[in-house]
């Protein structure tokens, strides 16, 4: 009788043993799966960043020919008024790329974090058979990389070269402003911006020193009142809608863009749609401005503080 006991309690320890492996087991099938549907996913976002790098590639050319059409349009012809258009165009799709790039980047660098939290987990949990998957999605990942690099470096050589062409056509146009912007509270901002404009196209270029590239800064212009200097400085003066040189709902220039040194650029082209363009002698001053925080209202503008103001000084088309 004893012996049967035994044998029954021996037995009763072997299923038991049993189930707790099988159990284990199926944990770490379920464990798997999960993880290897978790990869799948990430290479399948992977593959999502290689399509968008297709259209920013796409763009890069588009923008590369517009850019040689301006080039060969100005050779041949010498008026920089023909090609107006096509350089708002590349402006438009560099800024396009740009915004998809930087995307592209914040995309990627999200991915490589979540494959490489798997591949602790792989490690740790001995799932040897995942590594294949995950050494996948790494080269993967990788190779994406390699391209997005590739595809910033040509992006920056095409907005070089926009801003070359601009510049050009900026100094070849008849009816030119200048202005020489000053810091304010010695914010350590200067800036130079030039407005050309043919009687239906407002264009405006600006370089600038002393930005911080953490920040986000953007210009406007004001009315033929308004001050360069003092408390008053670089704010409308003229609130009377009936008043002819009233531009109050168009002052809005544009953003600057800020590279790592802390120089900018802004690119502007009002075009005369009843909405945006102001004739250079309605432009009484500019401003750079720094944002500081939200609107303080539904429509209202971006919380801001006045960094650089100058008096635009123009000399008017023929």
């Amino acid at each position: 009788m004893r012996n049967i006991k035994l044998k029954e309690l021996s037995f009763a320890l072997v299923v038991t043993l049993v189930l707790i492996e099988t159990q284990s087991s199926l944990a770490l099938s379920d464990d798997r799966s999960e993880l290897l549907t978790k990869i799948r996913i990430q290479r399948t976002a992977i593959k999502r960043a290689g399509d968008q790098l297709n259209s920013v590639e796409k763009g890069i050319a588009e923008a590369d020919k517009t850019l040689n059409v301006i080039k060969k349009t100005l050779d041949e012809t010498g008026d920089p008024e023909l090609v107006l258009d096509d350089l708002a165009k590349a402006d438009r799709i560099l800024k396009r790329i740009e915004s998809t790039i930087n995307f592209i980047s914040t995309q990627t660098a999200s991915i490589e974090a979540v494959l490489k939290t798997i591949a602790e987990i792989v490690r740790e949990s001995g799932l040897t058979k995942l590594e294949t998957e995950l050494k996948e999605a790494f080269t993967l990942l990788d190779e994406t990389n390699k391209r997005l690099r590739s595809d910033e470096e040509k992006a920056e050589s095409v907005r070089k070269a926009f801003g070359q062409v601009a510049d050009k056509i900026s100094l070849a146009l008849t009816a030119v402003g200048r202005s020489n912007l000053k810091s304010v509270d010695e914010t350590g901002v200067d800036a130079k911006i030039v407005f050309v404009e043919d009687g239906t196209t407002l264009m405006v270029i600006g370089t600038a020193t002393g930005l911080d590239p953490a920040e986000t800064y953007f210009s406007n212009i004001y009315d033929i009142g308004s001050a360069s200097e003092g408390p008053g400085a670089c704010v409308p003066s003229i609130f009377d809608p009936k008043d002819p040189d009233f531009i109050l709902p168009t002052m809005f220039l544009g953003f600057w863009e800020v590279d790592a040194d802390g120089n900018g650029r802004l690119c502007a082209i009002n075009t005369n749609d009843g909405a945006d363009f102001v004739p250079l002698d309605k432009i009484g001053t500019v401003s750079v401005r720094l944002i500081v925080g939200p609107p303080p209202a539904p429509d209202a503008p971006p919380m801001n503080e006045l960094v650089a103001c100058g008096s635009v000084n123009s000399r008017p088309r023929p």
